[in-house]
Formats: C-alpha cells, sequence, structure tokens
C-alpha cells in the first residue's frame, strides 16, 4: 500500500509538471514583412602616413614631412583615420521561429528566433575615410595639409549582407484574449537577439557582430485550428561601442590616395598604417513581421508505470502519424499479459491517482477507443480514425493536446487485478 501511494505521489508530481501548451513552428511570410534599417559604423584607426618614395623602387613618389617648416627626406605624419560605414535599407526579410502557446495561462514562450534582415538580398552601404591630422607637407606633388579639420574622403560603396537577428535569451510573452475577436490575442515581447553582418569593401570581407540588442515586439496572434498567425511590429534604435574588436591586428603600409588641398587639383600617394582602436556602431531598427505558424508533431511520456504479472511494465507508443489529414494513426501497447482485455483511454489534461495496481494518468474531459485483446505475445493494437464522426474522433483536432494511457486486465497478478502502463502527452498536428 504504502509502494502504491508513493506511485501516485510521484505521479502526481510529474503530471504537475506537464504543459498545456500548444508547440508551432513559424516561418516569416516575406511578401507581408518588412524592415527598414538604418547603420552607422565607425571603426577607429589611429596610425601614421608615409609618402610612398623609395630612392630605388619609387624616386617619383610622393614624400611626406610633418610640420609647415623645416626637415627633409620621407617621414612618417601622425594620422587618426576613420572608417565609416552608413547603410540605409527596406527589405522583405526571411525566417522564422518556434513558439509554445499556452491559452490556459495566457502565455507565449518564443524560441529559435532568427531572420535575415535583407531576404539573402545584399544592401550597398557608402563608405567614408575620415582623416584628422596635424599639419604636413608633401613633395611630388607639392602641397600644404592644414591640419585641425576633419577630411572627409569618399570611397564608394561597400555590400552588406548576412544582416541577421538571432535569438540569445528567453522570450516570453503575455496573451490578452480581445474582447470582440473570437481566436484573437495581443501580446508584447521583449526579444533579445544578436545583430550580425559582413561588410565587403573590394573583396575583403569583414564580418562585424555579434552585437547584443533588446527587440520589442509587439503583435497579434490569431488561433486557428493547428495553425497560428503571429503579426508583429518592433522599433528599437542602439547605440554600443566595442574597446578593442580586433585584437592584435594592424593595417601596415595601406596605400591611400588623398587629394591635394593647397594648392588643389593633384593627388598625394601616401601608405598609412595603423592599429584597430575602438568601434562604434548605431542601429536603427523598423519591423513589420507576419509569420505563419502550424502546429507540430509531438510525443512525451509521461507518468510512472508499474510490472505485471508479465514481470514487464506496460509500454504504449504511436503507430503511424500525428497529422489528421494522413489519418492513419493506431495506438500500440506492449509489454501485456498475454490475451487480456486493454482499453486506451485519452483526456485533455494530465491526471495522477491510483489505479489497481497501476495509476491513472489520464483526466480532464476522457474518452477511450473499443477495448481490444492482446494477442499472445502481450500486444494490442488500437486504431484512430480521425474521418469518423464520433466525438472522441472529432476532439482530436491539429494543435489539440491529448494524453493517452492504456488500461488493462490482469487477474493472475498476485494483488489487485487490473494495471495500467505508461501515459502519452500527443499533440496533433494538420
Amino acid at each position: 500500500m504504502l509502494h502504491r501511494t508513493l506511485l501516485a505521489c510521484s505521479t502526481l508530481l510529474a503530471a504537475a509538471g506537464v504543459s498545456s501548451a500548444q508547440e508551432f513552428s513559424f516561418q516569416v511570410s516575406s511578401a507581408q514583412s518588412s524592415v527598414d534599417i538604418g547603420s552607422n559604423l565607425s571603426q577607429a584607426l589611429p596610425g601614421s602616413v608615409l609618402g610612398d618614395y623609395d630612392a630605388v623602387n619609387n624616386p617619383g613618389g610622393t614624400r611626406t614631412l610633418p610640420g609647415l617648416f623645416g626637415g627633409s627626406g620621407n617621414q612618417p605624419v601622425p594620422m587618426d583615420i576613420t572608417f565609416q560605414t552608413q547603410l540605409a535599407v527596406q527589405e522583405h526579410p526571411t525566417g522564422g521561429f518556434g513558439a509554445s502557446i499556452d491559452l490556459n495561462t495566457s502565455t507565449i514562450v518564443v524560441s529559435g528566433f532568427q531572420f535575415d534582415a535583407l531576404g539573402g538580398q545584399t544592401a550597398q552601404a557608402n563608405l567614408t575615410l575620415q582623416l584628422l591630422y596635424q599639419s604636413f607637407r608633401t613633395f611630388a606633388p607639392n602641397s600644404v595639409f592644414l591640419g585641425g579639420v576633419p577630411l572627409p574622403l569618399p570611397l564608394g560603396q561597400a555590400s552588406v549582407a548576412g544582416l541577421t537577428f538571432v535569438q540569445n535569451g528567453p522570450g516570453a510573452g503575455v496573451l490578452v484574449a480581445d474582447p470582440l475577436l473570437a481566436n484573437t490575442y495581443s501580446t508584447t515581447i521583449l526579444l533579445p537577439v544578436d545583430v550580425s553582418f559582413t561588410v565587403d569593401l573590394l573583396g575583403n570581407v569583414t564580418p562585424v557582430g555579434p552585437l547584443p540588442i533588446l527587440l520589442p515586439l509587439n503583435g497579434t496572434l490569431l488561433m486557428g485550428q493547428g495553425t497560428a498567425t503571429l503579426s508583429f511590429t518592433g522599433q528599437q534604435s542602439t547605440n554600443q561601442k566595442i574597446p578593442d574588436p580586433l585584437p592584435g591586428q594592424t593595417i601596415d603600409s595601406f596605400p591611400l590616395a588623398v587629394p591635394t588641398i593647397l594648392p588643389p587639383g593633384g593627388t598625394a600617394n601616401l601608405l598609412f598604417s595603423a592599429v584597430f582602436g575602438s568601434l562604434s556602431f548605431d542601429l536603427s531598427t523598423g519591423i513589420q513581421l507576419v509569420a505563419d505558424g502550424s502546429a507540430l508533431c509531438l510525443t512525451d511520456r509521461i507518468c510512472s508505470v508499474a510490472r505485471n504479472s508479465s514481470g514487464l511494465p506496460a509500454r504504449i507508443d504511436l503507430v503511424g502519424s500525428l497529422s489528421v489529414s494522413t489519418n492513419n494513426l493506431a495506438v500500440r501497447t506492449t509489454n501485456l499479459p498475454p490475451s487480456r482485455v486493454s482499453v486506451v483511454v485519452f483526456g485533455d489534461s494530465p491526471k495522477g491517482v491510483p489505479f489497481y495496481a497501476g495509476t491513472l494518468c489520464v483526466g480532464g474531459t476522457v474518452y477511450r477507443l473499443a477495448p481490444v485483446q492482446a494477442d499472445p505475445f502481450g500486444t494490442a493494437l488500437s486504431p484512430v480514425d480521425f474521418s469518423l464522426p464520433s466525438p472522441k474522433f472529432q476532439a482530436l483536432r491539429p494543435g489539440s493536446v491529448w494524453y493517452f494511457q492504456t488500461l488493462y486486465r490482469d487477474p493472475s497478478f498476485v494483488g489487485p487485478p487490473a494495471n495500467s502502463s505508461e501515459a502519452l502527452r500527443v499533440q496533433f498536428c494538420p
């Protein structure tokens, strides 16, 4: 008796932890979704420039001298360069995520959220080098560069690709039922994501990120039979600074053609060397996201199980598909006492109460399949026909969650004349 009591208690605890949530897989509808992104990326490059003059290989090259007076030869000039990337893009994103939706507790939990804001396309970003330096002179051509004022140097455009948002932590929201529209709920989810992308500059691909941000998503959930649609909008701005994004990396003698200032019209050919300084990143994001979801086919084992007169605990599993439209499902029970009668029961909530030598793990609204007799090997098969008009089969709708268990006679067992199998938590899909 003590053993049965402990068994029932452990089953109750297991059942209490079983969620009634429905699991969905969502795919972003690219045609109905859009993303509006603006970003500014500034990479500090503190270093120096030196004319490309070489007495042997380039005797006619540019020479540099710091200051406005004196000096000779070809000397390095301190210079801080900021590499700036400006991106403004409107695209149709692609991606998907999973969601656990529990209408009983009015909660939604999003997992695995990831989407490509560019929808697999590339975007063009404007590139600029901003030069800040003290006054210096060049020879070949002869020119004076007065310092203290930033000099912007347009570089054209670079390609930006793989602008992705990937969830990096839990994201959950509360569902609020619409008082006028059936099966419609509003929700707000604060979603932590990492933003990453690559910049292709003249064939040099530089990865940026991941940069963590919090993305607030406000939207509406529309529930169907085994389907769901989430419509989200999100607005977010972030500003981040990374002190040392590329530790240990340097730029060595990078050719830099700088237009002359006094007099204008010439080009000073310089070699730029630097270390990578801090990286500043501004991002503003506007998202219109529509995602269509389908219920997943899921099966989980729950409930403790006791041995029967065969010496083994009865096991229950499913044969065929959990898809309602496929309609080829059967419940199989093994390790039954040979040739004994059993019946499969299923309910819409878990339970945990003593049942003869076992535990009844099915509760709520309960139905039963037709009794069957186990074969000489202790196996019984109970078909499920979704097409029959019976209420018990019509209740097994796409997306619904039910709990299945087999109860069976076992009069030859020393003790109570009946027992039970383990139980299955089953979610049906379209």
